[in-house]
């Protein structure tokens, strides 16, 4: 009998490139800001510096795409690493984009002081979730790599399990 082949479980690679690729886009596009606008000294400029976590974020997935790479082989629990990529994914890639359609869309259509009431009340929506989906993902995270990292439990069976009819075999 050959060797059960199984496929390389990749899922996590791509979808961490693509959050990082739109990281390292909003790392650039930031600085971009600053660059243009680094001769203006207007205490009206929302971006004045490029934030740590700006910076942060784009090297950290990196770093998260090596280890899943080197884990690739190991990996027992998959649905760990769903939890942690699609929480990533809502953090960093999917709420942002939200943010700024419903942010738009209400100083488009409404008062100058109510837009501003509402998006603040947004932005703390998006911080808190933000947050949540960080830590539960990268509790599943780490989760991931402890158990990748401790032995398999090989079951040793001295007797082969009992059937659904085996007591009426007699």
């Amino acid at each position: 009998m050959g060797k059960k082949s199984s496929r390389r479980f990749l899922l996590p690679l791509w979808i961490l490139g693509v959050v990082a690729a739109f990281q390292f886009y909003i790392l650039w596009y930031t600085y971009d800001i600053v660059r243009k606008f680094s001769h203006m000294n207007s205490e009206y400029m929302p971006v004045k510096s490029i934030s740590l976590t700006t910076i942060f974020w784009p090297f950290f997935l990196l770093l998260e795409m090596i280890i899943y790479w080197i884990l690739r082989d190991r990996l027992q629990n998959r649905r760990w690493v769903h939890i942690h990529i699609w929480s990533v994914c809502l953090a960093l890639l999917i709420f942002p984009i939200l943010y700024a359609f419903i942010s738009m869309s209400i100083d488009q259509y409404n008062s100058p002081k109510i837009a501003a009431t509402f998006n603040n009340e947004l932005y703390q929506i998006r911080y808190y979730l933000y947050w949540l989906f960080i830590g539960i993902g990268h509790i599943f995270f780490i989760a991931t790599i402890v158990k990748s990292f401790s032995k398999k439990q090989e079951t040793i069976a001295d007797e082969p399990a009992p059937g659904l009819l085996d007591e009426f075999a007699d």
